[in-house]
């Protein structure tokens, strides 16, 4: 059974609001971490801005997973 409830992933955004460097900082499994780097890299995020500039920004995104759900569905399927 996976350790953690949540995924925790790390990116920057560009001056464009363009992800990139997207990087998995905390697993939850089930084949949910590879979709979960895909969906956030199409993301399009308003850049940061200092004195009306635009910058590159560092993010840390925590979405909170039912893991103990899909442990569940899996074992029940019968897969390990």
């Amino acid at each position: 059974f996976p350790s953690h409830d949540s995924a925790t992933l790390s990116f920057q955004v560009n001056f464009d609001g363009k992800v990139q460097d997207v990087r998995l900082l905390n697993s939850v499994g089930f084949g949910l971490d590879a979709q979960l780097i895909q969906a956030v890299q199409r993301l399009t995020f308003v850049p940061a801005r200092q004195e009306n500039i635009p910058f590159r920004s560092e993010v840390i995104l925590e979405l909170p997973i039912k893991a103990r759900y899909l442990y569940e569905i899996q074992k029940a399927a019968g897969q390990k």
